[in-house]
């Protein structure tokens, strides 16, 4: 996906989305609990982890043929195959 925009809602109820949209419609959302101090940037930062973190544990997903099934958006393989080649690296606490 060929990001175009993000955009982070405001926080509602101690939850906060931010949404990665991409070139032809794509586009991917999270949301997480927050608290009033969470600025912008370190939002972006948080999911942008989380994503990672849900293609670097594929144990489900090789435990659970559905899950293998659905994670692939194409021929190109699985999503986890798809985010290797991201240049996004797993962060501490300390960096959000």
């Amino acid at each position: 996906m060929e990001l175009i925009d993000i955009r982070v809602s405001d926080l509602t109820d101690g939850m906060i989305t931010v949404e990665f949209d991409g070139e032809g419609g794509e586009a991917a959302s999270v949301t997480m609990a927050a608290d009033s101090n969470l600025e912008r940037e370190a939002a972006i930062l948080r999911a942008k982890q989380i994503l990672v973190q849900l293609t670097a544990f594929g144990e489900h997903e090789a435990n659970n043929p559905t899950a293998k099934a659905d994670a692939r958006g194409d021929d190109t393989g699985s999503a986890q195959d798809i985010f290797k080649t991201m240049p996004l690296a797993p962060l501490s606490s300390r960096e959000l």
